[in-house]
Parts: C-alpha cells; structure tokens; sequence
C-alpha cells in the first residue's frame, strides 16, 4: 500500500502489525426456514495461496454454523475472482484437488465463466483450473443466465461491473 499517504491509515493503526495490515477474506452461509444451506462465495481458500488457519473455512462452518462441509446444499459465487472461490476445493491425503462441498450446486453466470475461462490469461487471473474447473469436471456447476431463482425468496441477480458476470443474491 505504498501509494496511500500514511494519514489515510491513522483510523485504522489498530489493524496494522509495521507494514501489514489485517484484511478479512470471508464468506456468508444462509440457512433458510427448511434448512437449505447456502454459502455466499467460498473466500480465499487452501490450495493456493496458503491458507490462514484462522480462515480455515472447515472449521468456521462447524464452530460457527455446527455444519460439515457436506451438509451444503449450494454455493453462490457472486464472481469468479480467487478470493471467492478459493474454498470450492482442498487438497485430499494424496494431493489431489477435491471439492470441498461435495453435495452442493455451485452457481454461476453463464457470462462469468465464460469471460474467466476464455484465455489462459484469463484463467490464470481466476486460478480457474484450480478453484472452478475440478467443479465443473464433477457436473457441479450451474450455469444461469440471467435473474434465477435459486428457492423461493433467493433470487440471482446480475449485476455486471465488477466483473462481466457478477450476480448478487
């Protein structure tokens, strides 16, 4: 953050340790009246980079939601980028990729994956072979164009801007 005059970070000094700073990578589970589990974005993940271990994904949804990875129904990706599906995958005792939800639909524009699988530029960008490829390789993704309704009161919505195919939820 060498381009931000020091002054802008004087509110936050209580995140700072010298020259780092605390970010937050993190992701939002939503449990309807049926018990539908459905994770918002998967956050940055494990295989690459490293993970925090207080980031641990596994672990938050037990301590947090008393879930195991597979009691989710589905997960939203909002967009493509790493730091938010860095969870969709872990590496098994043999180091292969897994799915770390093995039971969930991922959702996905069709125009996201698309645009982010287009190029090796591109998919590189994404770690798209990493985080989203073992999904579809799996028959775990679906790809909606457009307004979807994932359930009744959960719609998808496009929202391009951030990327070509950003959806909110």
């Amino acid at each position: 953050f060498d381009r931000v005059p020091p002054e802008a970070w004087e509110e936050y000094t209580h995140l700072q340790s010298g020259d780092m700073a605390m970010l937050s990578s993190g992701c939002v589970m939503v449990q309807t009246r049926d018990k539908t589990n459905i994770l918002l974005d998967t956050a940055l993940g494990i295989v690459d980079p490293p993970h925090w271990p207080a980031n641990d994904l596994r672990h938050l949804l037990v301590h947090a939601a008393g879930l195991a990875p597979s009691e989710i129904d589905a997960v939203v990706h909002t967009h493509a980028h790493r730091d938010h599906t860095g969870w969709n995958i872990i590496r098994d005792s043999t180091g292969a990729v897994t799915p770390l939800f093995p039971r969930a639909t991922h959702y996905i524009q069709s125009d996201e994956w698309k645009f982010w699988g287009s190029s090796e530029e591109a998919k590189a960008r994404t770690h798209f072979d990493t985080n989203l490829a073992p999904l579809a390789n799996n028959q775990m993704v679906k790809k909606v164009d457009g307004t979807h309704t994932l359930l009744d009161g959960v719609e998808l919505v496009p929202c391009p801007g951030h990327t070509p195919g950003h959806q909110s939820r």
